[in-house]
């Protein structure tokens, strides 16, 4: 499962929600593997709180209940090159 915390009006998050969501890969990846879903952090402050989400956006994967990885979550740069091809990667590997 992938937790993306997105804020509406952030412009990085608004760029994920415009460009990655569409990439056939992550279409696939939702539909085949896993479950991709979108958080609304301003709403669910406990649930980003939980995450240790500290800045916006943030994409966290989970396993088996378990966080894998986590991108953006301390740092709002490191989110700075997503892309959809990226994102499609990130998924399948």
């Amino acid at each position: 499962m992938l937790l993306a915390f997105l804020c509406a009006g952030d412009a990085q998050s608004e760029r994920i929600d415009a460009t990655c969501w569409s990439e056939p890969r992550v279409v696939d990846w939702s539909r085949d593997v896993g479950r991709i879903v979108r958080v609304e952090t301003p709403e669910q402050l406990e649930l980003a709180a939980e995450f240790g989400v500290e800045h916006v956006p943030s994409l966290i994967w989970l396993q088996d209940g378990e966080v894998v990885r986590r991108v953006g979550s301390e740092s709002p740069q490191s989110l700075g090159a997503v892309s959809p091809g990226w994102l499609a990667h990130s998924l399948w590997h």
